[in-house]
């Protein structure tokens, strides 16, 4: 459970009982031990924090908010022991068709396959078909005990164990929170919460047999056609029961992108991981495509509004390379779109028990294998994304034979190693600097990326522009006295020098500072690895904030005293150190940081 979690309305969230546990632990598991006995939930353990999500910048209407649950750490230990339970026994209980949040599935075979039987609804000769689509709408508030009871009922669970889920469930009270403040403290009526362990399983048990019964009721209606009005009204019926409204909701990518502010390297990434979930592992993203949702994410890392156009100095290839590369080790997005289109090659080849598997079997390869086979205009879309991606894996690795073994060596066990797929397909390597020191997990992410564009002489500096052509009064804004140049500016410039003179002699290390270069690739010999992380953070910062006093006195005519940029810098090398609480010498490090 992550320490950090939001905490329930007892305010103690789960780091507290991590730190505290020798005081309160025993407590606790006592607590719990006497509800999986007596399946009571007291009101104050069950109360939740009922926390309003806005969905649009500006909400009018309830539904214009999503609620978030804030449970108790004892509710969710409990329903978390609950919930492990349940996922053992539930692949038994739900068909192969139900793959959310069921182990060893794949919800994308699903939406391959939907496509798939699809793609000839919209001929003219073809036998009569329907399509029934449900997309739910507040789907979890929908939900009523009565009918999740008497469906775990006719599943066959235990008495005691249905006991301990109406326990968890039916004993809710909650008080919302809005703009801060907590307000109202009211009892649940039905429905299941959003942020509960126990609820995705519930849901899709209850989703399953409301399956059963519309596979059920369209059954009877193909054998009574003359009763077909009546069946409809029996449908509608049911399905009122089990949700309140539905809704279509579409996916439009290059619009979602326009919309959402990139303000680091995560974000992008974060993005990239977005594509990855809904398209990337389904079709092949078209170059246009990339290409223009690159030009988003370069635009967003620069900061360059949209529509407009500013000079850079560094390329998008680059910036998307790996750390060891010079880059921001950003996901190239057509190589991550063909290593996740790989994965059912392998699937396919070893001819899985998966639903997408076995129809491709049947219905497409026929005789064929999936190594041989050429694509076919009568294709899924899916499945030519997937024989775009092997013929593009045989044309990088030489032969067919080539990549089948390249396949099987990055498997790892029954699993793909996607990240050595993608270093196949990313296999660019860019010359530049090197970056050896910029890659410690405790620099700042922010001071990582101007240390590594300043390193490669890429910052926008008056000598850059001089290069392209944009003269400027060329003099060092912080020592006013010579021209401005990364190597001045960093460390010759007077300022600088007696900046980097201060911050290596707390370190212990009586020199001068040497270049951006040097430093960087700078040997600690026989040095421990909290000294190399406090060089390291020490450095980048370093950097940092000198380009940061540099921009203030240009742009915002502030400064700082040699003294005081100096604070500043010891101040967030000690914070960010300080955070590194599960290194062994701890102590250690504060003693010497603080000293």
């Amino acid at each position: 459970m992550d320490g950090n979690s939001s905490p329930g309305m007892d305010g103690f969230s789960a780091g507290f009982f991590k730190s505290a546990w020798a005081i309160v632990g025993l407590d606790l598991c006592k607590a719990v031990h006497s509800f999986f006995k007596t399946s009571f939930m007291p009101k104050q353990a069950n109360s939740t924090i009922l926390s309003l999500i806005p969905k649009k910048d500006v909400p009018s209407t309830v539904m214009d908010y999503r609620p978030i649950s804030c449970c108790t750490v004892f509710y969710k230990i409990i329903s978390k022991i609950l919930a492990n339970r349940i996922q053992k026994v539930l692949p038994s209980l739900v068909g192969n068709e139900q793959a959310a949040f069921v182990t060893n599935r794949n919800i994308f075979e699903n939406i391959m396959l939907s496509q798939a039987l699809l793609k000839g609804y919209s001929r003219n000769n073809v036998s009569p078909r329907c399509l029934i689509k449900v997309d739910i709408r507040k789907a979890f508030d929908s939900l009523h005990w009565s009918f999740i009871s008497n469906t775990l009922l006719l599943l066959g669970f235990p008495l005691k164990f249905r006991g301990w889920i109406m326990g968890c469930i039916s004993s809710l009270w909650f008080s919302l929170k809005i703009n801060g403040e907590l307000t109202g403290f009211f009892q649940g009526r039905s429905g299941i919460r959003q942020g509960d362990p126990l609820s995705p399983y519930l849901f899709v048990l209850d989703e399953m047999f409301l399956l059963s019964l519309l596979l059920l009721i369209l059954f009877i209606s193909l054998l009574f056609f003359l009763v077909y009005m009546l069946t409809m009204r029996r449908l509608a019926y049911i399905l009122e029961g089990f949700l309140n409204q539905s809704k279509s909701l579409f996916l439009v990518l290059l619009d979602f992108l326009r919309e959402i502010s990139l303000s680091d390297i995560k974000l992008i990434n974060s993005i990239v991981f977005g594509l990855e979930n809904f398209c990337c592992s389904t079709v092949l993203l078209p170059k246009t495509v990339i290409s223009h949702i690159n030009k988003l994410c370069k635009d967003f890392f620069w900061g360059i509004p949209v529509g407009s156009r500013r000079m850079v100095f560094k390329s998008w290839h680059h910036i998307s390379s790996p750390w060891s590369s010079g880059g921001f080790n950003i996901k190239d997005l057509e190589a991550w779109n063909y290593s996740l289109l790989i994965k059912w090659i392998y699937s396919i080849s070893a001819s899985d028990q998966g639903l997408l598997s076995r129809w491709v079997q049947s219905y497409i390869l026929k005789h064929e294998d999936i190594w041989h086979i050429t694509s076919k205009a009568h294709f899924p879309s899916s499945f030519k994304s997937i024989v775009a991606s092997r013929d593009r894996l045989v044309e990088l690795s030489g032969s067919i034979s080539a990549a089948q073994h390249l396949l099987h060596s990055w498997m790892s066990g029954s699993k793909l190693n996607l990240q050595q797929v993608y270093g196949f397909f990313r296999n660019a390597p860019i010359a530049g600097s090197s970056t050896k020191g910029l890659l410690h997990s405790q620099i700042i992410p922010g001071h990582r990326i101007v240390c590594s564009i300043a390193v490669q002489n890429q910052l926008a500096t008056i000598d850059n522009f001089k290069i392209r052509g944009m003269h400027f009064v060329n003099r060092c804004s912080l020592c006013e006295h010579d021209e401005e140049s990364h190597d001045h500016l960093f460390f010759r410039c007077s300022y600088s020098a007696s900046v980097w003179h201060q911050v290596l002699a707390w370190m212990g290390h009586l020199r001068l500072g040497l270049s951006l270069h040097d430093e960087l690739i700078f040997p600690l010999k026989g040095a421990r690895d909290w000294q190399i992380a406090w060089f390291d953070v020490s450095f980048t910062t370093s950097v940092h904030q000198i380009w940061t006093e540099r921009n203030a006195r240009i742009f915002q005519g502030h400064s700082h005293t040699v003294l005081g940029l100096v604070r500043r810098i010891k101040f967030f090398v000690i914070v960010r150190l300080l955070m590194w609480k599960h290194h062994p010498q701890c102590s250690l490090i504060e003693e010497r940081l603080c000293n």
